[in-house]
């Protein structure tokens, strides 16, 4: 969690899985941290029911919020080795900073305009770094849908990248890393 120790951070880290499934990453970047952080998933509420029953029964039902209204998220306080899930329809109401944001997979699924609403509304001038792995070799997937190559992606002007790498050999996807300017 090298980027983590680069971020500029007050109080406890915010990182976010945008996208995050079942949970199996949030879990790793948790484990990873020591606990250090608050670690929220974003995603539809199917997945977000699995990664809760995933998350709670490896860490604990009280380590692990499932919210449900604008209300409880209104609540909602930056707390060392918790977990908090968010479906995507609660996004308008998050008032987080995140410190770092991953996206793995899922932006280059997205439509362009669903890509951009979540990069202006999450990514803020205090998110220290942007990750994503995402496609750079598209295809045509869903009913004709074609994938977005990540270097489309309209990162916020606030962020450059620093580095971008394949995601293994002969991969379609490659992983970008986008730093805050300021950092």
């Amino acid at each position: 969690m090298q980027l983590l120790k680069n971020a500029k951070i007050d109080g406890t880290p915010a990182v976010l899985d945008l996208g995050s499934g079942y949970g199996g990453l949030a879990e790793k970047i948790m484990v990873w941290s020591n606990g250090m952080i608050t670690m929220f998933l974003i995603d539809i509420p199917l997945n977000l029911t699995t990664a809760y029953a995933y998350l709670a029964r490896i860490f604990g039902t009280d380590r692990v919020t499932l919210v449900s209204s604008k209300e409880q998220l209104e609540k909602i306080k930056l707390e060392s080795g918790k977990f908090i899930l968010v479906p995507t329809l609660l996004v308008p109401e998050l008032k987080i900073n995140f410190d770092i944001i991953n996206n793995t997979h899922s932006f280059s699924e997205m439509d362009l305009p669903t890509v951009k609403y979540y990069l202006k509304t999450l990514v803020t001038p205090k998110t220290s770094y942007l990750i994503g792995t995402n496609v750079n070799i598209p295809r045509h997937v869903f009913a004709g849908h074609l994938e977005i190559m990540s270097c489309d992606f309209p990162v916020p002007k606030t962020h450059k990248l620093l580095t971008r790498f394949a995601d293994g050999i002969q991969s379609r996807y490659v992983t970008s890393i986008y730093k805050q300017l300021n950092i």
